[in-house]
């Protein structure tokens, strides 16, 4: 099984104010989180106010302080709790790794997770938006990259690619910025659904695969 890192857990990145013990207090955490994404889905402000999260949810703002301290960090725990799903999915992936299988083919399986799980909650275009009003967001995508690059190049490097790892890894970073600017052009060109996730992949295979370059791709970027 691959060595693939530590994972960094909720309770080292400070979003939280204090971290809640009790099952009510959990509840409570919880149903500010998920009002939080709700209006943020809504396509109103990119960072709600505390004042209209406490509004929606019916509770008293004063008590989001007692757990955020502050709008952005509640917004910094969505995104927090996104990006960590999307880790234990290409661990998962990773783990279910089948090598009597096609490198193709279980190249292909992992992306296709990683992308259904950046789909989940259809949080993408809210996220986008909050970016440019919330430091924190990009502080939590630094460290995200660097741990998925690790990832995908160790496993790359599992599934013989003959690229030396430092090399590989640029590549993998690479792969990420491409996807990562791939959401800036979804929020800003509102192609269909369908069409934006065939020519992401398609662009996100394209590249990967240059980690095999003795590989014939043949046509298997466009499957």
């Amino acid at each position: 099984m691959l060595e693939l890192g530590n994972e960094v857990s909720p309770e080292t990145s400070g979003t939280l104010g204090r971290h809640p013990k009790q099952e009510r207090s959990r509840q409570r955490v919880r149903s500010i989180l998920e009002t939080t994404r709700t209006l943020m889905k809504e396509g109103g402000a990119a960072v709600p106010t505390t004042n209209a999260i406490a509004e929606r949810a019916g509770i008293p703002v004063g008590s989001i302080y007692q757990y955020f301290p502050n709008k952005g960090s509640i917004v910094a725990a969505l995104y927090e709790e996104y990006l960590a799903d999307i880790r234990q999915v290409v661990r998962d992936a990773i783990d279910a790794d089948d090598d009597s299988l096609p490198v193709e083919d279980r190249l292909v399986y992992l992306l296709n997770q990683i992308q259904s799980a950046e789909q989940a909650g259809d949080m993408q275009i809210a996220f986008e938006r909050a970016f440019a009003v919330s430091d924190e967001l990009s502080k939590l995508d630094d460290l995200h990259q660097e741990q998925l690059v690790r990832m995908v190049t160790e496993y790359l490097k599992a599934m013989g690619s003959p690229m030396r790892k430092p090399k590989l890894s640029r590549l993998c970073m690479m792969t990420y910025e491409v996807s990562a600017a791939s959401w800036r052009y979804r929020e800003a060109a509102a192609p269909p659904e369908k069409e934006y996730l065939d020519w992401q992949m398609t662009v996100i295979k394209s590249l990967l695969w240059k980690a095999f370059p003795s590989r014939d791709t043949g046509d298997w970027v466009s499957v």
